[in-house]
């Protein structure tokens, strides 16, 4: 995994996004699967709503997503949908803490007419593929209508000098940090680079 998480071509793409010199952490890697339809009838994993990928109890913003095809992904399979270019608009929803959409967001940006002007595009890849991802962009993912999981690992790149809101994020969750599900449990993350 360490090595994976080391290639030279997401160091050179974190030093374009973050610029030259700026340490760099894994806010999260993430193992993903989807399972294959039970039944013709039916279909495997959750339908993941609109949303970017932001945390609202970090001081810097992650930015970077790569993330690797196991499987083939597809429309099918419950590929990963996105609105290119949508990391421009910023956070569209900051009062959520993971900025997914409102109803009439989703409607605004992802709706039937952005459907049907084929401003949303299915990430379509094959096993070993990577996509990069600037976290802002915002996607959603359907359920897996096939006889095969879908698979993917995710890396999320950050400056690593990022902290988390530690008294924020105690008043939001209700909790301790090590039962939250937040990344590590806690509030240091691993420097990559």
């Amino acid at each position: 995994m360490g090595l994976f998480l080391r290639r030279p071509c997401f160091a050179e793409a974190c030093e374009r996004v973050y610029g030259k010199g700026t340490p760099i952490s894994s806010f999260r890697t993430m193992f993903f699967n989807k399972p294959c339809a039970p039944s013709a009838a039916s279909s495997g994993g959750t339908h993941l709503p609109w949303h970017q990928d932001r945390w609202r109890f970090l001081d810097i913003d992650p930015l970077l997503n790569a993330y690797l095809a196991l499987d083939p992904a597809s429309p099918e399979s419950g590929c990963v949908r996105l609105l290119p270019r949508s990391h421009t608009l910023g956070i569209l929803n900051p009062s959520h803490h993971s900025a997914f959409l409102t109803e009439g967001q989703i409607e605004c940006y992802c709706g039937a007419k952005a459907e049907a002007s084929g401003a949303i595009v299915d990430l379509v890849l094959q096993p070993g593929e990577v996509a990069l991802i600037h976290n802002w962009v915002v996607h959603s993912s359907g359920t897996n209508r096939t006889a095969r999981a879908r698979r993917a690992l995710s890396v999320s790149y950050m400056d690593a000098r990022t902290k988390l809101n530690e008294a924020e994020f105690g008043r939001f969750t209700g909790g301790e940090l090590k039962s939250s599900g937040y990344p590590e449990g806690g509030t240091h993350f691993p420097q990559i680079f």
